[in-house]
């Protein structure tokens, strides 16, 4: 009796050694993985707001770029980036040149008031499509926007159906503002698409049988290896793991 009592204790201290080993090590690999996801996001960041600034301060040097030039830029951006599947630059009414009005109406870069916010993509087929862009409805929709405005600040967006080419897709914008003389005068956009997310994580190193998801502040999954999960409520996970 005193033989297998001492077994099953040894057995069971192997066990919880063998799953204190096991934790110890995702622990290790999701902090890996945490690291190069934050240092890929902050890469692209880092490019919108170079953008932004080259754009304020040519702006506040009485050299701003025209509609062309800025429509070049953001194009060769989303270009220039194998994540984003969506960038602009978004201004406010009149604060590009003054001169919405000359372009009302003229389709494809610009919507019905001339203002200067056209929003390039990729087209399934590879190539780049352009139409202006699109304030929604939706509650936090336009955050990309409104946040920077509101905060002077850059921002990452919660996830989010935003229309690309007439479909609409679950999305998570990156944001920076454009400033001039201290005032907010527009914003540059790059989005990721929540799959394309998911697929950065499926690059990275993880325990055999394990998986990575991505969940937002507000704990939406923006990113979850079931597509049908993303942009939905974290709700599968623990409190500990939300907090």
């Amino acid at each position: 009796t005193s033989m297998g009592v001492t077994s099953a204790f040894i057995a069971v201290k192997n066990s919880a050694s063998a799953e204190e080993s096991a934790m110890r090590e995702a622990r290790t690999l999701t902090l890996e993985a945490s690291a190069l996801l934050k240092s890929r996001i902050a890469a692209n960041l880092a490019t919108l707001e170079s953008v932004a600034t080259a754009l304020g301060a040519t702006h506040d040097g009485g050299q701003a770029l025209t509609r062309e030039q800025v429509g070049a830029l953001v194009r060769a951006t989303l270009v220039g980036s194998e994540d984003f599947i969506g960038s602009s630059a978004a201004y406010e009414p009149d604060a590009l040149d003054g001169r919405d009005a000359e372009f009302a109406g003229q389709a494809p870069l610009y919507d019905a008031t001339g203002r200067y916010m056209p929003y390039w993509s990729r087209t399934p087929d590879g190539k780049v499509n352009v139409e202006p862009i699109v304030f929604t409805t939706t509650p936090g929709g336009n955050d990309w926007y409104d946040v920077p405005k509101a905060s002077g600040r850059s921002h990452f967006t919660e996830p989010y159906l935003y229309p690309i080419a007439g479909k609409d897709v679950l999305i998570a914008s990156l944001a920076a503002p454009i400033r001039v003389n201290g005032q907010f005068k527009g914003a540059v956009t790059g989005d990721f698409q929540l799959t394309k997310l998911g697929a950065m994580l499926a690059e990275m190193k993880i325990m055999e049988q394990g998986t990575l998801a991505l969940v937002s502040n507000r704990g939406l999954y923006a990113s979850n290896k079931d597509h049908a999960r993303n942009g939905k409520k974290a709700d599968d996970l623990p409190a500990e793991a939300l907090a």
